[in-house]
């Protein structure tokens, strides 16, 4: 959405596998380089959500994005004041109507049986495709 992100290492260490699928950011750095400057946004595992890197900023909006966030206790477990239901799992019904709700144009699958799920979203006229494993050069032509 064009905010500059500073992305903690556990996110760095993925933004290669995102860009190899087509994504773009060019706007993000690593945490490494230094904390969030005013208008940066820090993306973080929900695990430092209270951790000096979180803590210390002095100007904070904590959106806890997990599928856990459907629980509302999660607001008071990560000090959230927006919650982003977004799971990376799901059964196979539920990720076909997730998919269908939110009018997604372009999916990237993972994990379990990532090439046949995109194969069938593109059936259904989703761009869709897996993400590449680490080390892999190029995508599953859709």
């Amino acid at each position: 959405a064009g905010i500059p992100t500073v992305l903690h290492g556990a996110a760095w260490k993925l933004l290669p596998e995102f860009e190899a699928a087509g994504f773009r950011y060019p706007t993000s750095r690593a945490y490494e380089e230094g904390p969030p400057a005013a208008g940066e946004a820090l993306v973080v595992p929900p695990r430092c959500a209270r951790t000096p890197m979180v803590r210390n900023l002095r100007r904070r909006r904590i959106v806890y994005c997990s599928g856990w966030a459907l629980r509302e206790a999660s607001r008071a477990d990560y000090d959230a004041e927006v919650l982003l239901p977004l799971s990376d799992h799901a059964d196979f019904p539920e990720l076909l109507e997730h998919v269908a709700q939110v009018g997604a144009r372009r999916v990237v699958t993972m994990h379990g049986f990532a090439h046949d799920f995109a194969r069938i979203l593109r059936e259904r006229g989703v761009e869709a495709f897996p993400m590449p494993a680490a080390g892999e050069r190029g995508l599953e032509e859709p």
